[in-house]
């Protein structure tokens, strides 16, 4: 049992590492050895205080199939403290590439120092990685014993023991000792021999083999390490010999900058040496030869000296240009008793002839200039000569078209060099101006010029001088609905900033939490309400409160710099922070005050699956006494009773949609949305009303400022809501008789339907497109001043801002129908559906289907068969399937085609050439099938929109007409009533007012829209969509006729439907009707998968209608 544990262990272990396993085969990887740091001498390990820092590695890789990959010096970085940077060459050995990195000559502090050098891939992808140490020699040896003693009368024995260490913290690390001498006046009168790091030893020497004279002079030991750095100890002798010192020779530009390049052009340079000479100097010279091979006479050129006994000697009018390969400068002094120094320095001076290459223009505030104090900074690529010049050069014609380039204030780096122009002012633009800034000129040291071609060398930036303006603050507890903090709350603090140029960041807008006991503190997020044009800047401050009065002020500054407080737009976000306080009160009535409650049309109850809606006011009865202040009034946990027959003492719950204060009254009165479940028809037949109550919960304290009182003090409502009778509550069982009794023209139906369905599947959008233009929405603001005498509120009061935001928030969403959850914003209610827009089937069943009505009782029921009836209808429009009319069948659905040679086929009733709104079928001759076809396919046909004149439109409408229009309506009714609040709430608040519209489209979508979908074909998915848009285009603002006769009411359906259309002529054009109609197409409703199809549907309503009123309608005909 224990193997096989075992065995499944291995196994696991096995399949999670063959992966990685896998990938490590497979990946491309790389080697560096032999990684050795050395100076100018090439030892390896140290390097001299003034040296040079050469490495070299031994390095290699291999592609993910095993090839060899190439390595460039560019592939190999070297990294030593700020430096970053590649080698300078690297040679393929057949087995690997022996690369090598030479530094430039600087200074170095005693001590132990790691470099790192990384291997990458072309891909810039680190293969390896390997550090190699090495010691800086800045400690000259030690002489930790020299004596000299007399040794018979011509001879000394000198003992000496030496020591060369590094530095004094590198342990046993040294370079080395080069030589030791014996030194009289200066001069090496013996050599010594040491090795190592360490050396002592005894010798006996005679008078003339050290050259002592008579005189006083002194013995040295003079031992040097082999970076030449000497450590002396002398024995006093009287010696009349000393030669010069050399301390250093330089070689610099004119600017005092050490060279270490060459040109293609001449470079100018001096030679400084400094030496030390107590007797006196008597010649200086050198020999520059290697310098300049193409110039004579630098073979022996005399320095001009000054000082003493520390000398200066310089040589001016110099210039390299085409140097030796290492080249050597050589140096003489000779002092004034003919002791002679010799001194020599070896130069690299590798060729640049790369001119830089710019490669970024930029500033401190990214794409932006402010008006005054602006730095520009330009990233110049130049790993050559470098730029400490500073030669570049900037235009700021752009900013003065007079002013001249300007000079860098200065270039600093190495490889990457950057070049700065502080103090820059571009006053005088407009905000939101383009500026742009070039390069000019920019030479590197060794003369190169950067090329244009290359490089950016322009950058354009947007001119931004106007700091954020603050628009409101505000300050609410997370959560709670309260208009003051206690102490255990979390506050949500929201800034509302327009800035219009450079945008805001969070961290550039700050808040003064010293109001809390805190520092200055950055927004949580900033975000861009595209509704409101501006930044909302959100934190969430919970911790420690201070109770009282809270005056909060923020700062805020924009992406170009710009600063602004809050305090000079005069914004503050003002609040109170308050206690709670254990105390029972009971300052209000038990039973609240409710308003009158509207009728509610009891067909909602039972036509919708959501129930209905009904709009109830309370208001808190005061007992008396001291003011109090009610911070919140929550109504809650309502239950409702039909009363009916033996359910007298049943109550359901009715849940509370939305709740709503009155904008600028005290809190203890406010209104619900109370929403009604569904019921069955029959159940509430004979129910004349609905009695509710429902709880209340009072927030409350003596004054706005004062501790809150708890526990909050409840008290309760009662009322009724009436029913209404609905136009459709029973509906006209005698046209149902019609019906059944005209199976002749149920057949011709039947046909009809058969042989139009593309034809009503082709009306649907058209039906749409009359109803969700933007122009509708005006014409919501036209229904409710129609209205305003039902709901006893007068529409017009609305502020002309709520219906351009209704009819710009319309034109965004009203296409979408789309799904989510509804968001509580500004005080609107949170949606009760899962359709949050706008839909298609209740516009065309308020603008078509009260006349569709009216149709179904009247036109349509006097045919062919009967002639009697068709006298009885003599006043209306010649009835279908007359023989009076061409091609039979066709204009049964009143639909004809137009000759070819017209431009407007004729599916509205009358076409182009004819004024009759029933057209008689004069200038349109019969036409076979298939020129019918093909006319269509040349022609633009058009619709009749109204039912009583097109069977076609009445088809369509069938379905909702069938179940009761007017029911709909009222029920349009109640929710306009609340819409209505919900804008003229969010108008007084100076607040955003796009959810009204969503709750508007909601409860629209609820309430009214799926009967008239049940009976769309998918089929208008695949076909005549794109067709849609032209015809519309091109035919709708010229078909109508005027519907308002003379004498009608003002508000009669017909009315209203020319109403609909003269706001399209006013108000829009349709140049985003395919777009629309596009996605109409992709909506959920249109997916087989979500909705019934068209057979489905019609079954649908067949057999409700057949199972609930069976007596009343006979047996419905089959489609």
């Amino acid at each position: 049992m224990k193997s096989k544990k075992e065995m499944a262990l291995f196994m696991c272990f096995l399949v999670l590492s063959i992966p990685f396993i896998s990938a490590n085969a497979m990946a491309s990887r790389g080697y560096i050895s032999d990684v050795q740091v050395s100076g100018e001498d090439g030892i390896a390990g140290t390097v001299a205080k003034s040296d040079s820092l050469n490495i070299n590695a031994t390095v290699s890789a291999f592609h993910d199939n095993g090839d060899r990959m190439e390595i460039l010096p560019s592939n190999v970085k070297l990294t030593f403290g700020t430096l970053t940077t590649g080698f300078t060459s690297c040679e393929d050995t057949g087995a690997g590439y022996y690369c090598t990195y030479k530094g430039q000559k600087r200074d170095f502090a005693g001590g132990s120092y790691t470099v790192n050098v990384k291997l990458y891939d072309p891909s810039n992808i680190r293969l390896a990685q390997a550090d190699a140490s090495f010691s800086v020699d800045s400690s000259p040896p030690r002489i930790l014993s020299f004596t000299v003693t007399r040794s018979g009368s011509n001879a000394v024995n000198i003992y000496y023991d030496v020591q060369d260490i590094a530095c004094a913290s590198c342990g046993s690390a040294c370079i080395g000792l080069d030589k030791a001498e014996i030194q009289i006046g200066g001069q090496s009168k013996k050599a010594l021999e040491v090795s190592g790091c360490s050396s002592q030893s005894s010798l006996t020497a005679s008078y003339s083999e050290l050259g002592i004279k008579d005189g006083s002079q002194e013995i040295c030991l003079v031992v040097q390490d082999k970076y030449q750095q000497k450590t002396t100890s002398c024995v006093s002798f009287e010696i009349d010999t000393a030669f010069p010192k050399i301390n250093s020779l330089m070689i610099t530009d004119l600017q005092g900058k050490e060279v270490h390049y060459s040109s293609l052009f001449p470079i100018p340079i001096r030679a400084v040496l400094n030496l030390s000479e107590e007797k006196g100097l008597a010649e200086v010279y050198g020999d520059f030869s290697a310098l300049n091979t193409m110039k004579p006479g630098y073979e022996r050129m005399i320095a001009s000296c000054n000082g003493g006994p520390d000398y200066s000697c310089s040589w001016s009018g110099l210039e390299i240009h085409n140097p030796k390969e290492n080249a050597v400068v050589r140096v003489t002094a000779k002092d004034s008793s003919g002791n002679e120094r010799n001194y020599s320095k070896t130069l690299q001076l590798p060729l640049d002839s790369e001119a830089p290459v710019v490669q970024s223009i930029k500033a401190p505030f990214g794409d932006f200039l402010r008006a005054k104090g602006n730095t520009i900074i330009a990233e110049v690529l130049e790993s050559g000569s470098g730029m400490s010049r500073a030669d570049a050069y900037l235009s700021l014609y752009s900013l003065n078209p007079n002013s001249a380039s300007r000079k860098a204030d200065n270039c600093t780096g190495q490889g990457t060099w950057i070049c700065s122009w502080s103090g820059i002012d571009a006053d005088g633009k407009n905000n939101g101006d383009s500026i742009t800034i070039s390069i000019d000129r920019l030479r590197d040291d060794a003369g190169n010029t950067y090329s244009q071609v290359s490089g950016q060398n322009s950058k354009v930036f947007i001119y931004d001088d106007k700091a954020p303006v603050f628009k409101n603050i505000t300050i609410a507890p997370l959560g709670t609905g309260l208009d003051v903090l206690t102490m255990s709350d979390i506050a949500d603090i929201r800034a509302y900033i327009s800035e219009n140029e450079s945008g805001i960041e969070p961290a550039s807008v700050l808040a003064d939490f010293s109001v809390f006991g805190r520092n200055w503190t950055s927004a949580d997020s900033c975000d861009f309400d595209n509704r409101t044009g501006l930044f909302v800047c959100i934190w969430q401050y919970s911790g420690q409160y201070k109770r009282g009065p809270v005056k909060l002020r923020i700062q805020a500054a924009d992406r170009a710099g710009n600063r602004k407080d809050s305090s000079e737009d005069r914004v503050f976000g003002v609040t109170s922070v308050v206690d709670t306080r254990q105390q029972v009160v009971d300052w209000w009535g038990d039973k609240a005050k409710v308003g009158s409650v509207p009728a509610l049309n009891r067909n909602f109850i039972w036509m919708s699956s959501v129930g209905a809606l009904e709009r109830v006011e309370f208001e808190l009865i005061s007992r008396g006494g001291a003011s109090r202040y009610v911070h919140a009034m929550d109504v809650s946990n309502c239950r409702g009773s039909f009363g009916r027959k033996n359910e007298s003492d049943r109550f359901d719950s009715f849940s509370v949609k939305a709740q709503y204060y009155y904008p600028g009254q005290s809190k203890h009165k406010k209104y619900i949305l109370l929403n009604i479940p569904q019921y069955d028809r029959k159940g509430i037949a004979d129910v004349t009303s609905i009695k509710v109550n429902c709880s209340i919960e009072i927030v409350q304290s003596a004054t706005k400022s004062s501790d809150i009182l708890t526990p909050n003090e409840k008290a309760y409502a009662e009322f009724e809501i009436p029913l209404m009778s609905g136009i459709f509550e029973a509906p006209d069982s005698a046209v149902i008789g019609k019906l059944n009794e005209k199976n002749a023209t149920i057949q011709t139906l039947n046909s009809l339907i058969t042989n139009i369905r593309w034809v009503t599947s082709f009306m649907t959008p058209l039906c749409k497109l009359v109803s969700t233009l933007r122009q509708i929405i005006s014409g919501v603001a036209l229904l409710m001043v129609g209205t305003s005498s039902l709901t006893g509120i007068n529409f017009l009061q609305a502020p002309g801002l709520a219906l351009t935001a209704v009819s710009d928030y319309f034109t965004t969403v009203i296409w979408r129908g789309g799904a989510g959850a509804g968001i509580s914003f500004f005080g609107a209610p949170v949606q009760v559906s899962t359709k949050n827009h706008i839909s298609l089937g209740y516009w065309c069943d308020l603008v078509l289907c009260e006349d569709c009505s009216n149709f179904w009782k009247g036109s349509i029921m006097y045919m062919v068969s009967d002639e009697n009836a068709r006298t009885k209808a003599k006043d209306s429009p010649k009835p279908f399937g007359s023989d009076e009319l061409d091609e039979k069948l066709f204009t049964q659905a009143y639909l004809k085609w137009a000759d070819p040679q017209k431009t407007i086929g004729d599916l509205w009733g009358g076409g182009s050439n004819t004024q009759s709104s029933n057209n008689t079928g004069s200038g349109s001759p019969a036409q076979s099938p298939e020129q019918r076809v093909r006319a269509f396919a040349s022609t633009k046909p058009s619709i009749f929109f109204d039912p009583k004149k097109s069977l076609l439109t009445a088809v369509i409408c069938y379905p909702p007409c069938l179940t009761g229009i007017e029911g709909k309506l009222q029920a349009y009714k109640q929710i306009l009533i609340t819409y209505n609040a919900c804008v003229n709430v969010a108008a007084v608040r100076g607040q955003d007012m796009g959810q009204c519209e969503e709750f508007l489209s909601a409860e629209i979508c609820q309430q009214i829209v799926w009967e008239f979908w049940s009976i769309i074909d998918s089929f208008l998915k695949k076909v005549f969509v794109n067709y849609v848009m032209y015809i519309t285009v091109q035919n709708l603002r010229n078909k109508v006729n005027s519907m308002c006769t003379a004498g009608s009411p003002q508000w009669s359906t017909n009315c209203l439907g020319q109403r609909v259309f003269e706001i399209i002529d006013l108000f829009t054009t349709l140049a985003g009707t395919m777009q629309a109609i596009n996605e109409l197409m992709n909506h959920e409703w249109f997916r087989q998968s979500d909705a019934q199809n068209q057979q489905q549907a019609e079954d649908h309503i067949n057999s409700e209608l057949d199972r609930k009123d069976k007596k009343g309608y006979g047996t419905m005909p089959k489609y």
